[in-house]
């Protein structure tokens, strides 16, 4: 009998104990807290808040807010945490669990950039600048709605100015010692100029200095320092305003890195190649041709024009300048007697000038003779009107001069009544400056080029021997504009970068061109 009662007797000493325990469940009903924050303001470590002081990257926040114990006790039994918001957005990476003991109703959390809250703070610190910009900051339960919070939000500093002012000046300095380094040495350079090379000053070549050892800059190794401090000024950025300086390397920062060194390497190569005993005979000998042209262009335009002067001079009957009479002596002593023949060498600017002097120097020849003969030539191919300036130079050249009733002195009364002041003179046939200068400046490019000397950085990128070409303004333009690109992208989203295997391969087919046409590419110019 009593052991049939037992059981009855232990179900009721259990109910009796549980139902005190079930009332007393604070997760039944499930509570739900509706906060809101009271207030937000900047704190530290201590737990102290900090009033009048905008927060930044690694600042501590604290939050207050109304019946913060229901909302502790409301994430505590939907087993979630306490998260902050910023900007709307649920930073889950943001765990707000701090409580100090001097304010039980205030959360404490730290502003950090983790890799789940990466893209918010990627859009909140966009285009950072020294300005404060208002963030909106609350705290909710993970999953949930966030609790309201005050309209004014908190200032938010993206830069700090002594820390960038820190960087600048650490990276201006850098930038400025490498270009230095640029200007005095071959770092951009592809190497020295040539033993006999011989400087050009002024549109003419100098002997008496030295051509020095700033060489032609290299169009790889400008692409591979263009994209070294690319990435590094933008790697200080990112890491001036996150604090992260370990994962904001991307592949493709490391990709186009790669693709300049290769660039670098390649081209080294190709060049070494190329330097073979007859290609260096080849262009030494065609450095002396091109030397002997510089030299001689100048020459002749100042002999033409002081021979013409002269003539025009002899015609008109006005004197010719000793200085001027000196210098085309010393002229003629340089080149010899026979100058139209040296004229003609020279090219074809100075051909019709050279035409006029030879038929000048032929005077009156004999009726049948070969010099008659060349003659006939000579003025088959002027107008009458320069035929009868070169008789007429000839006529008053004559000494003593011819008397009156004779032919050559009719002739020459004849030729002089027949002029004007409008008349054409031996001046005018004197090829213009411009056109000289044109051909002198195209001598001298592919003389520099030759000898290895610089023109223009601009120009030594874009140029093979024989002027500008397209494999290299193409490479020179992708890098350019995709430079660009990765700076104006990393100031916007405070992240490097990320190319498409299409736009790098782009890249890659571009540097691949160059180097791939730098092997035929023309080392001697035409």
């Amino acid at each position: 009998m009593m052991r049939s009662k037992l059981p009855l007797l232990l179900s009721f000493v259990l109910c009796l104990v549980a139902t005190p325990l079930l009332a007393a469940d604070p997760c039944t009903p499930a509570p739900k807290a509706k906060g809101p924050v009271v207030k937000l303001s900047p704190a530290n470590a201590a737990g102290e808040e900090l009033e009048g002081i905008g927060v930044s990257l690694g600042s501590w926040v604290a939050v207050k807010v109304k019946d913060l114990d229901e909302l502790r006790l409301e994430a505590k039994c939907a087993n979630k945490k306490i998260i902050v918001y910023l900007n709307g957005h649920a930073a889950t990476g943001l765990v707000a669990d701090g409580i100090h003991q001097s304010h039980p109703d205030t959360l404490y959390f730290r502003l950090w950039r983790t890799d789940d809250t990466r893209a918010i703070w990627s859009e909140i610190l966009s285009a950072p600048d020294f300005n404060h910009r208002k963030m909106d900051v609350t705290v909710g339960i993970d999953g949930q709605l966030p609790l309201p919070s005050p309209a004014t939000g908190l200032d938010l500093k993206p830069l700090d100015e002594r820390w960038a002012f820190a960087a600048l000046l650490g990276f201006a300095g850098l930038l400025g010692a490498f270009f230095s380094l640029a200007l005095k040495s071959n770092v951009l350079r592809d190497g020295s100029p040539s033993a006999d090379a011989v400087p050009v000053i002024d549109g003419r070549l100098d002997p008496t200095r030295s051509a020095g050892n700033r060489g032609t800059y290299s169009l790889a190794k400008l692409q591979g320092a263009w994209w070294l401090f690319i990435i590094l000024g933008t790697y200080l950025l990112i890491g001036l305003v996150t604090w992260d300086f370990y994962t904001s390397l991307t592949s493709t920062a490391l990709i186009l890195l790669g693709i300049s060194s290769g660039t670098v390497i390649g081209g080294a190569v190709i060049d070494a190649s190329q330097t073979t005993p007859e290609q260096k005979k080849a262009q030494e000998s065609k450095a002396i041709e091109l030397r002997r042209t510089i030299e001689q262009l100048a020459d002749a335009h100042d002999y033409v024009a002081l021979e013409a002067e002269r003539l025009d001079c002899l015609v008109t009957g006005a004197a010719f300048s000793a200085g001027h009479a000196a210098q085309l002596n010393a002229l003629t002593a340089k080149y010899g007697p026979d100058t139209p023949q040296w004229l003609k060498l020279v090219g074809d600017p100075f051909s019709n000038c050279a035409a006029v002097f030879e038929l000048i120097a032929l005077g009156t020849p004999a009726a049948g003779s070969a010099a008659a003969t060349q003659q006939a030539q000579l003025r088959s191919k002027n107008t009458n009107a320069v035929n009868d300036l070169c008789e007429l130079a000839v006529l008053v050249s004559i000494s003593p001069a011819p008397a009156a009733g004779t032919p050559n002195g009719d002739r020459l009364s004849q030729l002089r009544s027949a002029r004007q002041p409008t008349s054409i003179k031996i001046a005018d046939l004197v090829p213009k400056q411009s056109e000289i200068d044109a051909q002198r400046v195209v001598a001298i490019s592919r003389y520099k080029k030759l000898t290895g000397q610089s023109e223009a950085w601009f120009i030594d990128i874009l140029s093979d021997a024989n002027g500008v070409s397209l494999h290299r303004f193409q490479l020179f333009a992708w890098t350019a504009i995709l430079g660009i690109v990765f700076i104006v992208a990393s100031y916007r989203n405070l992240a490097m970068p990320i190319f498409d295997t299409t736009l790098m391969g782009l890249l890659g087919l571009s540097a691949g061109t160059y180097l791939g046409l730098k092997i035929p590419e023309a080392t001697v110019p035409k």
